[in-house]
């Protein structure tokens, strides 16, 4: 089989017209491609904003919903009493102590190694809403109520504890009670 031969096209007889007609569809044809990566480049930013619209308005709505629990939690931290609190929960056996989110987590009214030993038995019950993004005047108020109320109630379990266990480790009991 012989190889097959291609004829070269000349252009030397062409006329001036049949040139110009040819550079005018490559530039009709490089315009249309233009215009293509234009209408892709449109579409792929219109789904971006889109798409960053939608995240905007999930952020929007997470902190519109952490606002709602900071200000749930400032009223009924408001209107808590340690005092009955901790009677209620020591008729439930309830032994456990009142944390606050935060950087570290933190047991008020203990001492730091006795707030470990707590946190290692997971013998907390944290207050909903703390943590470390005091942001808002709301959060810093929730911080302050939350931190006088837990060393008030844990002030009085470290009292009871060290009253009635003779010494001995208290086994953490797990309840589904939850600070509202």
């Amino acid at each position: 089989m012989g190889a097959s031969s291609v004829t070269p096209v000349s252009l030397d007889g062409a006329g001036p017209g049949f040139i110009i007609q040819v550079v005018k569809r490559i530039v009709i044809l490089v315009s249309l491609c233009v215009l293509l990566l234009i209408a892709v480049a449109a579409l792929a930013l219109n789904s971006l904003e889109n798409s960053l619209d939608a995240k905007v308005a999930q952020v929007a709505q997470i902190r519109l919903e952490q606002k709602r629990i900071v200000l749930r939690q400032i009223a009924w931290l408001k209107k808590a009493n340690a005092d009955q609190d901790f009677r209620v929960a020591g008729t439930r056996h309830d032994r456990r102590f009142i944390g606050v989110y935060g950087f570290v987590y933190s047991v008020p009214g203990v001492t730091r190694a006795k707030a470990n030993e707590i946190l290692r038995h997971k013998n907390v019950n944290f207050i909903k809403g703390t943590g470390d993004g005091v942001d808002t005047a709301e959060e810093r108020k929730l911080h302050r109520l939350a931190v006088h109320y837990a060393a008030r109630y844990n002030t009085l379990l470290l009292h009871r504890l060290g009253r009635g266990n003779s010494g001995q480790q208290v086994t953490p009991l797990r309840h589904n009670f939850k600070i509202q």
